[in-house]
């Protein structure tokens, strides 16, 4: 089947891989991150990740190869005449935290797939010309910090590095609403009061606040939560709206 006339080859969904490759086809948009992936040299005595049948590829050690395997998908999205790429593959060449490849017929939370995906890749392109991609383009900084009520005082700032934002959007209208929320901090009183380092208790406010932003910023929408009474999860299907911009400034 020919691709279609948009100009763009899909992704065979195998039974649950929605999250998959909607994710990948996100991350193969990316100018910078499909030329640079693209320019890595295919590993020695391998055949050009772009153009080779992937039935050719099974006695190759890249068939292993997670990296190979995503340079093997983003040359079929850009070359290929085909209506769409069997990522099959790429399924049996990623590994979960239990050293399991990608189960298609298992729906997953593609955040918790997206950290995985990235925690292999960090590590596949280590000693490459692009061992630093992945933080270049997704890694932002924010700044975790405990104030007095009064904002004039803070007890406690702390810098983390993070790829993702991860927004709620139960019971939300848009993306802005989620990261309104995000923002907005906690009110630490009560019961609940800071410990300073001297013992004494106060009131005070927790929040994170953005330090710096990548290239691409990710925002992951939390559409799983779990049932304690049922004890399993289930998804949030909230419709929630996009803004064409977004501005990140406090």
């Amino acid at each position: 089947q020919e691709k279609a006339r948009s100009g763009y080859v899909g992704l065979k969904n195998l039974g649950a891989t929605c999250y998959l490759n909607s994710l990948l086809q996100q991350l193969y948009m990316i100018p910078a991150f499909r030329n640079a992936v693209l320019s890595l040299p295919t590993p020695a005595g391998c055949p050009p990740a772009a153009g080779t049948p992937t039935a050719q590829l099974a006695g190759h050690e890249a068939a292993r190869s997670l990296l190979y395997q995503l340079q093997h998908m983003f040359g079929y999205l850009q070359e290929s005449e085909k209506k769409w790429f069997d990522t099959r593959e790429l399924c049996a060449a990623f590994r979960d935290a239990d050293n399991a490849p990608v189960n298609p017929s298992v729906q997953m939370d593609v955040d918790e797939f997206f950290m995985q995906l990235f925690e292999q890749l960090e590590t596949a392109l280590k000693g490459t010309g692009e061992a630093d991609l992945l933080k270049s383009l997704f890694q932002g900084e924010m700044v975790n910090q405990v104030l007095a009520k009064d904002s004039k005082h803070t007890y406690s700032e702390r810098l983390e590095t993070w790829f993702t934002i991860s927004l709620d959007c139960k019971s939300k209208r848009s993306v802005l609403d989620s990261l309104a929320h995000f923002f907005e901090g906690e009110v630490l009183d009560g019961d609940n009061k800071y410990k300073c380092e001297d013992g004494e208790y106060v009131e005070a406010v927790k929040r994170c606040c953005v330090h710096s932003l990548p290239p691409v910023l990710i925002l992951h929408l939390k559409r799983f939560e779990f049932d304690f009474d049922l004890m399993r999860k289930f998804k949030i299907n909230d419709q929630i709206d996009f803004p064409a911009l977004i501005d990140m400034k406090p």
